[in-house]
Order: structure tokens, then C-alpha cells, then sequence
């Protein structure tokens, strides 16, 4: 499974040479920063193959042959340039004790593995379902086309695929020991954040470490949704304030573009995340130069403009998303328990906890972390971070603005998630600010990277928020001969080829909602209903009704005959806690069982 990796090491090559020829400066970095920024350029090159792709549905060996020519090209120019002695110059210079962290926790990462339960069967579902039927938007879960609007044009998803197929590694076994890559992923996310606001690459290194220390517990830092706030967003980040420092002209705009149509990509609400946050700092800075000397002030305007490319996919999917069912009413409470996220007032607006959980702790060190920061002699270029983070601030503790957004995006998580702005901030600002107060005193590499070791155990200590997800059970993750992950993956490698072998491609089979979801992940048929993530199809409301009354005990065989004709069901799935009902064994064909699971072919008369 692990010859799977090379492929996403390799996407960083073109991502460099592009990185090197528009944006040399940025190459100052170091390696990590580098790295970072060169997936930014990379994705944003491969971006039309993938939109294309998914346009006119095209096969996923289109796009695997472009990442693969991608790659030959930039070994080409990297070759006919003599660039290697300066790759490996980046490379020797980046050697320290906090690289050596780093890449300790990827291969970790490695070994745990990513993953394979809640969100990841949405995840591997869409990407089996890229490999059996190329590119689409359809829904994986049933058999007429539907949108997908949750994960639409994912290039996330692409990529996954892509990996698969080029490198001839199940696609299971590719998410599984991608672990390690994304773990460097949010690595170089906040060293490049910390250099483009410190300017000093100690600094740059104690955020990343800090990051990796916070994280290294958890093993879904691949998911979409934890990709672009940790590793995208930071880049964007860094390149506002060197866009803003005026250390990049129109290649500093065109990287925010390019972000935004990413995150577009990888996860929409992010998207609109770094629109609303991105567009009063540049916005503002443009109104600034427009008054204040009449010059500077286009490409800040510009750069407003392209943060928001990226909206038209939450958009897009906005537009194909089934109505919302009516809720029931229920009455107010006007305080709510501290261990709640959500305060409601009594004249219905609501506000984040400032408490939750009694963690009001956390608050006092994130105030901390932007002042310390604004005592550095960076405080410009911090205050373009406290910007961005003063938007999120108001928006989830100004209770007005609070309810809005709520109002707007239709639940109390989706706000919620804003937060990851002052977190991750918090995260970078505060090592960031430290280590360049220190550095006058402390010069010799080895002091600082000792001080870079306390900082990420502090880190460590900082960011076990969950007894699930805590360095402990992390440490038995690593030791175990098989742990949960490897656990998961054998079983689906066992019972892939039983499905394959049982089910012809393209059945429908009968199965609870929550278990019908591994089904998809792993074999080629559908469902009439799954548990979550289903959001365009637009008879779900009714297609839930009926799969309740399909696997009620008493439902008469007519009514329910009727029903597995309607949605063409010929096969019916059980698992280990849920036996056979008594009517499959009256109006069975054949029957399979394997561990966990039992297969029956229905007699549909």
C-alpha cells in the first residue's frame, strides 16, 4: 500500500518548478514553505483538467495521464535548468530536529493509518465510484442520477483516484497510507503562515511543530474538511500578508485565486469561510491606499475579487440541494448548560460559548497569543492575522451576527467550524511570536530547537481536547500490531471479493441506511437510502419512508414486494447485528455469509 505514496510527494516537483518560476522570492521559505505553497500552484495547474474532466465526464485515466505528464514535464525543466543542486541545497538546509518531528509523526501517520469510519465512507464511496464510472457528480448511493452537491468536483477525490490508478494500489490501501502525507500537508500549511507573518524560518519551524504536536492524534487530518482549514487557508493567509507587505505583486493575487477555487473544490464551505474573512482585510487595505496616496490599490481590490471565485461551488451546491423538512417546534430556553456550544437568549439570538465545557481557559490563551504577537517587531504583518480573526470573533460572539449566520447556513456546527480561524491562528501566533522574541538571545540552532521541542510538548498538552484522540491512545495506535485502522482495512479486503463475487455491478440491495454506506464504499451497487450525505436527492424524504416500512418485521409482502420492485431491489444485505428477517428466508433465491455478513438473492414474486 505504501507505493502509493510516492505519487503524492512526487505532485510537489511540477508545484516547485512552477514555484520557482513566477514566485521565486517564496522559495526564501525553505523547504516546508515551499512544499506548501507548491500544492497550491500544482492543484491550481491541475484544476481545468479536473473541471473538464468532471464537465464531460470523462474517465479517470484523462486525469491520472495529466498528473503523470505534469510530473515528467517538470522533471524535464528541472533537469535542462540544472536545478538539482539547488533542490537538494533546499533540502539539506531544511535538516533539523524539528524536520526530523515532522516527518517521525508521518511515518507514524503511516503505520496508524487514515480513517475508514464516519465521514471516509462518504469519501471512498465518491472515489470508488470515480474509479467504476469516471468523472460525475451523480450520488453514489442510488442508482438514478442524482446530484452530489456535498462533495461535488472534489479534486480531492480526483486525486485519490488518480493515485489508485496511476500506482495500481487499491483505493482503500491509497487513503489509508495517505495519513503521512497529510500530516506534512498541515505541517507546511502553518510554516508558511508563520514565515510570510515572522519573517524568520525558526519561527516558522516552532509553528509547525506545534501544529503537528495538536494534531498528530488524529487520524482524519485527510479529510477535506480538516485539509483546507489547516493546510490551505494558512497559504492563503501567507500570501495576503506578503501580497499586503508588497513582497508579491499580481502572482500573490493569482495565489489567492487559486485557493479559493481550491477550496471550492475540496470543501465549499470553507470556501465562503475565506470570502468572509479574507474580503474586509483586502478590501479594507485597498480603500487605505485609494485614500490615503491613490496608489497600491488595485491588486488588493483585484485579490478581494478573487477570494470569492470560489464561492460558486457552495453555491452550486446550494442550488441542487433538496429543500430542508420543516422542523418541529420547540421552545426556547434562555441559558443553556455550560457544557453547550451555543448560548440562546431569550429574544432568540444565540452566541458561542465563551465556557464550553469549562475550557474558558482556551479563550484567555488565544487573547494572549494576539498580544504577545503584536509585541514582535512584525506587529504589521500580525495585525493583517488579527484581521481576519476579528471577523471570526464577530461573527460568533456578536450575538446578532451569530444568528444570522446560523439563519443562513441552516445549523449551529456550520458556524461552529468558522472557529477553526482564531484556533489555528492561535496555534501559529503564538510559537511564531515566542521563538522571535527569543531569537536575539538564543542564535545557536540547537538552543532554538530544543526550545521548538518544549513548545510542541506544550502544544501536546494544548490540544488534548478528546480522551478518544489523546497522545495515550495515539501511543497505543503505534505499537499495536494491528490496530484499529489495520483492523478495518483487513475486514473490508475480506469481505470486498465475497461482495464482488455475490452481487453483480449495478444491483440494488436492501440494507439498513447507516450499514448500506460500507456497502457503497465497497462494492459497486446502490442502495435505496443511505444515512447521511444525500442532500440532492430529492425524493429522499419519501425513499426513507419506505426503507423503514421495506425492513419493519410486519410490513404485509405485498406492500413490501411492491416496494423492492419500485426501487429494484433483487438482493438484501445483513450484518452481524442485524440477522435475516423472517421474510428473506420465506422469499429467498440463495443465500452467502461470511464473517460479519449474509447476502441473500430475493424471489421477487
Amino acid at each position: 500500500m505504501y507505493a502509493s505514496l510516492p505519487f503524492w510527494f512526487a505532485l510537489a516537483i511540477p508545484g516547485y518548478v512552477i514555484i520557482r518560476l513566477f514566485c521565486k522570492d517564496e522559495l526564501e521559505s525553505g523547504l516546508l514553505g515551499t512544499f506548501g505553497l507548491s500544492y497550491v500552484a500544482v492543484l491550481g495547474v491541475l484544476t481545468p483538467v479536473s473541471l473538464v474532466c468532471y464537465w464531460f465526464e470523462l474517465p479517470v485515466g484523462v486525469f491520472s495521464a495529466a498528473c503523470v505528464l505534469l510530473v515528467l514535464a517538470s522533471l524535464f525543466e528541472i533537469t535542462r535548468r540544472k536545478w538539482w543542486f539547488d533542490l537538494a541545497k533546499l533540502g539539506v538546509a531544511a535538516l533539523s530536529i524539528e524536520l526530523l518531528i515532522i516527518l517521525v509523526d508521518a511515518i507514524m501517520g503511516a503505520r496508524t493509518g487514515g480513517f475508514l469510519g464516519g465521514d471516509s465512507r462518504v469519501h471512498l464511496a465518491r472515489v470508488r465510484f470515480l474509479l467504476d464510472h469516471g468523472f460525475c457528480n451523480y450520488d453514489p448511493y442510488v442508482g438514478a442520477p442524482s446530484f452530489f452537491p456535498t462533495y461535488h468536483t472534489n479534486i480531492l477525490h480526483a486525486l485519490y483516484a488518480a493515485c489508485s490508478q496511476i500506482t495500481s494500489v487499491h483505493y482503500i490501501d491509497a487513503w489509508y497510507a495517505s495519513l503521512g502525507w497529510g500530516k506534512v500537508m498541515i505541517a507546511s500549511g502553518a510554516y508558511y503562515m508563520a514565515w510570510c507573518v515572522f519573517g524568520n524560518r525558526w519561527a516558522a519551524w516552532a509553528a509547525a511543530v506545534c501544529v503537528v504536536a495538536t494534531y498528530a492524534p488524529i487520524p482524519f487530518v485527510i479529510y477535506p474538511n480538516k485539509l483546507a482549514p489547516l493546510w490551505l487557508v494558512p497559504c492563503m493567509i501567507g500570501v495576503a500578508v506578503r501580497l499586503l507587505d508588497r513582497h508579491l505583486g499580481w502572482q500573490g493575487v493569482a495565489l489567492l485565486g487559486i485557493g479559493s477555487l481550491l477550496l471550492g473544490q475540496a470543501h465549499g464551505l470553507y470556501a465562503g469561510f475565506a470570502a468572509v474573512l479574507f474580503l474586509p482585510l483586502l478590501a479594507g487595505a485597498a480603500l487605505w491606499h485609494l485614500l490615503r496616496d491613490r496608489r497600491h490599490w488595485i491588486k488588493p481590490s483585484v485579490a478581494a475579487l478573487a477570494v470569492t471565485i470560489g464561492v460558486a461551488f457552495p453555491m452550486t451546491s446550494r442550488a441542487h440541494s433538496r429543500p430542508k423538512e420543516p422542523r418541529a417546534s420547540t421552545q426556547q430556553v434562555t441559558v443553556e448548560s455550560q457544557s453547550s456550544d451555543f448560548i440562546r437568549f431569550e429574544n432568540g439570538w444565540k452566541m458561542v460559548n465563551l465556557n464550553p465545557q469549562g475550557q474558558w481557559w482556551r479563550k484567555i490563551i488565544q487573547l494572549g497569543a494576539i498580544g504577545i504577537a503584536l509585541l514582535t517587531c512584525r506587529r504589521k504583518q500580525v495585525a493583517f492575522v488579527v484581521a481576519i480573526e476579528v471577523v471570526a470573533i464577530a461573527i460568533l460572539y456578536a450575538p446578532p451576527l451569530c444568528t444570522m449566520a446560523i439563519h443562513y447556513l441552516g445549523a449551529e456546527w456550520v458556524v461552529s467550524r468558522l472557529g477553526f480561524a482564531i484556533s489555528v491562528s492561535t496555534l501559529i501566533l503564538l510559537p511564531g511570536a515566542v521563538t522571535l522574541l527569543l531569537a536575539n538571545r538564543f542564535k545557536n540552532r540547537w538552543a532554538q530547537s530544543l526550545i521548538s521541542v518544549v513548545l510542541f510538548v506544550a502544544a501536546a498538552f494544548h490540544g488534548a481536547t478528546s480522551d478518544y484522540y489523546s497522545w495515550k491512545n495515539y501511543g497505543i495506535a503505534i505499537k499495536a500490531k494491528v490496530n484499529k485502522q489495520k483492523q478495518s482495512l483487513n475486514y473490508f479486503h475480506q469481505i470486498q471479493p465475497f461482495l464482488t463475487k455475490h452481487i453483480p455491478e449495478g444491483s440494488a440491495v436492501l440494507a439498513e441506511a447507516d450499514y448500506g454506506m460500507w456497502l457503497v464504499l465497497l462494492h459497486d451497487c446502490y442502495i435505496v437510502a443511505a444515512k447521511s450525505s444525500q442532500n440532492g436527492v430529492n425524493d429522499l424524504t419519501e425513499r426513507r419512508a419506505d426503507l423503514a416500512v421495506l425492513l419493519a418485521p410486519g410490513t404485509p409482502w405485498i406492500d413490501r414486494l411492491n416496494l423492492l420492485n419500485k426501487y429494484g431491489v433483487s438482493y438484501q444485505a445483513s450484518s452481524a447485528t442485524s440477522r435475516p428477517q423472517p421474510w428473506v428466508e420465506d422469499h429467498r433465491l440463495d443465500s452467502w455469509q461470511t464473517t460479519g455478513l449474509t447476502i441473500s438473492r430475493l424471489k421477487l414474486d
